[in-house]
Order: structure tokens, then sequence, then C-alpha cells
């Protein structure tokens, strides 16, 4: 049942009432949740309507399991008996950190039967730092499962988007995204193993946020010129000029580029890089003989894969920034991840390939995901249209 009190946009916090023949007096409890309300239907209705309804049938079958086990005990049961009982089931108090932790052993068991790839410690690592700095801004070194405030989703979300990088700048609406969802899987994770009673942030998520024309970046065709004819002026600079261009005609993430070994394959056609994205499974195709630079690269190297320079994806992200800077090539927000975006426009406008081609060609398991973020129609593209 909703409170009588109701805050914006008619949500209500939703409370149980545990009623009994013989007993005036019922016992209510929050449940912790929030909701639009119908009263005639009796249930949440609104965006988060399906997930709070899903929670009160189960706090629901719940109470009557425990009067179905106080009635083959044949004892006298009162409404607050049977509430002490559901509160009872739950008597050790599990905190976030502590969820975090046994998460974390989890992923490390997933790791070793190779359901994961190595790089979800080091996610599960980055996440329980934001953890631990995100509750020093709420005054606690840690706190119970069951004391995180519905509140605390939005606090989370202000507080990483006023955030700033390595690099000085805010972080990315994305990457606190990731953050907060993460912090929300162990939530569940917790919920699930018995550790808290209901999930306090239900129904509540950050928008996957549009691209702009700011956050679109990658090298067109003058910047890519630019950066093949640029003489490095140190070993470093060398390598990070290679790595930028092997990933930039190859489409690899920064995982898939440093689990490269021996994916080079030889086909009539000529060279083939062939694998399997980390990320998602999903296959990639990439045909050497298309992109010369590509091949240049793989020569260079001895047709050796292993032979490749590596940097941490920390230190490249630092490193190609400056290496772009010494080359004339003003990128300051340039990543990682804009290589793969690069490759992508490089198939696009210069090469004309489809959309279709090009998701193939990055492991993506839907043509629309490499539109939405990996390409931009632009004028060289419509001259080859047109051509």
């Amino acid at each position: 049942m909703p409170r009588r009190s109701r805050g914006a946009d008619e949500i209500y916090p939703i409370y149980c009432c545990i009623r009994m023949k013989g007993y005036e007096k019922p016992t209510k409890f929050s449940t912790n949740l929030c909701a639009k309300w119908d009263t005639a239907k009796r249930r949440a209705v609104g965006k988060n309507g399906p997930a709070v309804n899903v929670e009160l049938e189960r706090i629901k079958a719940e109470l009557f399991q425990i009067r179905f086990e106080l009635e083959r005990t044949q004892v006298d049961y009162t409404p607050t008996l049977v509430y002490e009982k559901y509160c009872n089931r739950y008597q050790k108090t599990w905190r976030w950190l502590e969820a975090f932790d046994e998460y974390g052993t989890l992923v490390e068991a997933k790791i070793l039967s190779k359901e994961l790839s190595n790089g979800e410690v080091r996610k599960w690592t980055k996440h329980r730092n934001h953890l631990v700095v995100f509750l020093r801004h709420l005054n606690k070194k840690d706190c119970g499962l069951q004391d995180i405030q519905r509140g605390w989703f939005e606090q989370a979300k202000t507080f990483f988007l006023g955030k700033k990088n390595k690099q000085g700048g805010l972080l990315s609406w994305n990457y606190v995204r990731n953050i907060i969802h993460y912090f929300h899987r162990v939530i569940l994770f917790g919920k699930d193993n018995g550790y808290l009673l209901i999930d306090p942030w239900s129904g509540l998520s950050m928008p996957e946020k549009e691209m702009d024309g700011s956050d679109f970046v990658y090298l067109n065709a003058t910047e890519r010129k630019q950066l093949y004819e640029y003489v490095p002026t140190s070993k470093k600079m060398e390598q990070i000029k290679d790595m930028a261009l092997f990933m930039m005609h190859s489409g690899l993430g920064h995982g898939d580029y440093e689990a490269l070994s021996d994916e080079l394959v030889a086909e009539n056609d000529g060279d083939w890089l062939m694998g399997e994205r980390g990320k998602t499974g999903t296959n990639f195709f990439v045909p050497v003989w298309k992109f010369p630079v590509l091949g240049e690269l793989i020569a260079k190297y001895d047709r050796n894969l292993k032979k490749l320079p590596r940097l941490s994806n920390t230190n490249y992200n630092l490193q190609i920034k400056a290496m772009l800077l010494d080359a004339g090539i003003d990128k300051p927000n340039f990543t990682t991840h804009d290589c793969r975006r690069t490759f992508a426009m490089l198939c696009y406008e210069q090469y004309a390939i489809s959309d279709e081609l090009v998701a193939e060609f990055v492991g993506h398991k839907h043509t629309s995901i490499t539109h939405k973020h990996y390409i931009r129609t632009t004028v060289e593209r419509v001259r080859q249209k047109l051509s």
C-alpha cells in the first residue's frame, strides 16, 4: 500500500501491511520501494512499475511462506511475529565493500573457468576504488547493504559527473553510467544471495547518452596523412605511433590488441586478422590486404604479432595524446576507443564499405551499434556514393 503523503510526479513510498483476523492493529513496515500507484488496481504503474510489482509479489510470497511454517509448528502467531521472522531471515548485516569483495571472488572464479576475460579484474578493482571514494563523499568508511538509500543513486551520478579524470577533463556520461551500473550490479548480487531484502535502486538507471559532435572524435583523411608522415622524436613515440596506426587500420580495441598472438591467417586473397572479441565473444574479421598501412606494420614486426609494442590502456591513453600533439594534430580528447572509431570512418569514407561489413570487421553483434557510435555521414562519404 502507498503512504498517504506523496512526492514529486506522484511517486509514493510503498509500505507493507500485515493484517490477521483477531488482531485489530496491523503491523506495517517500509518496503523501501517508490512508484506511481494505481489505487483501483492496487498495483504500481509507470516506468519502474513492473519491477516494483515483482518485488511486492516476492515479499507477499515470503510472508505467506512464514505464516505457513508457523501454522505447521502450531505456534500462536501474530502480525508482529510474522514480521520478526521475516526480518530474522536476514540477520547478518552485509556491508557494501564486503559484498564487492565477495563479487570480486566470483569474478576471479569465472576468469579461471574462461567465462570472463582478465580485464574484468581490472574493472572490478577500478570500480571498487570508485565506491571507496563515493563512501568517503558520504562521510562513511562503509555501510550495510540494508542501509543503502534510494537517493544515493542520484547523488552518485551528480558526484561522479563532477569528478575529473587524470587528464584534467570531467568524467564522461557513459563512464559514470558504467560506474553506477557496477555499483547496482553488486547490490543485486547481494540481494540474489540473501544479503538484503529488496533492491533499493529498483527501477533506477542512467539512460545512454546520445553522442553529439564533441563526443565523436576520430582522425580524418588529412589528419591520418599527417600521422603517416610524422617522424617520431623517440623510440617511445615510435611505439605509440605503431600501436595507434595498427588499431586505426584493424579496428581492434585495446584488450583485443593486447591478446594478439597468432591471429594472422594467410588465405588465397591475402592475410587476414581473425579472432574473438574478449568483450562480447563476437568474431572479428579484418582483411589485411585491404589496408596497406596494416600490412606494412605487420611486415615491420616480421609477421610476428607478439612483437608488437604493448602498453597498459591507461598509459597508452596518456601517451597517444602526447604523440598526436608532437605530430601537430590537436586532439586533446583522443582515446584508445577513438582508434576504433577512426577505423570505422576510414572504411566508411575512404573505401565506401557498407555498415554491415564494417560491423563484421569490428565484431559488433548489431549494425545499429556501429552506425550509432562509430559512423558519421560526411561529405567524403557522400562523394563516394555519387562516384
